[in-house]
């Protein structure tokens, strides 16, 4: 028994000076954090947002043009970003891509014509109901 107990505890110190040679320096650092810069291309100003490497980063408020509807951002090599999917690896900046919005007006024989639409290139406008008295 005494033999069992000398060769626990030579075990155990074995166990205890190995464990001080675990490099835990990848555990200490603090990740990097980078910066996502926004370029609006004429709309109102985005504030930037951060991220650690490798993870994705929150979608910023959209930014307003008059007369054009954000379809995305894009990559300085014109990819289109994905805030779902791609995850920020450096500082970087997006770029707003436009969409010009066209005026869909209707016109109504009877009762009062429906709201003019606004629609951006390849959308649809949304089918207006009309109604009048007695119809």
């Amino acid at each position: 028994m005494k033999k069992l107990f000398i060769l626990f505890l030579a075990l155990a110190c074995l166990f205890i000076v190995s464990c001080d040679m675990i490099d835990t320096s990848m555990f200490e650092s603090e990740p990097d954090i980078f910066t996502v810069e926004y370029e609006s291309n004429g709309g109102s100003e985005v504030m930037p947002t951060e991220a650690y490497d490798g993870y994705i980063t929150k979608r910023p408020h959209n930014p307003t043009r008059d007369g054009y509807f954000l379809e995305g951002w894009y990559t300085e090599d014109g990819d289109k970003w994905d805030f779902m999917e791609n995850v920020v690896t450096e500082n970087m900046t997006l770029y707003a891509n436009w969409v010009p919005l066209f005026k869909v007006t209707f016109e109504s024989k009877i009762g009062k014509a429906p709201e003019a639409q606004y629609v951006g290139k390849g959308r649809y406008a949304t089918m207006p109901t009309v109604s009048a008295n007695g119809y």
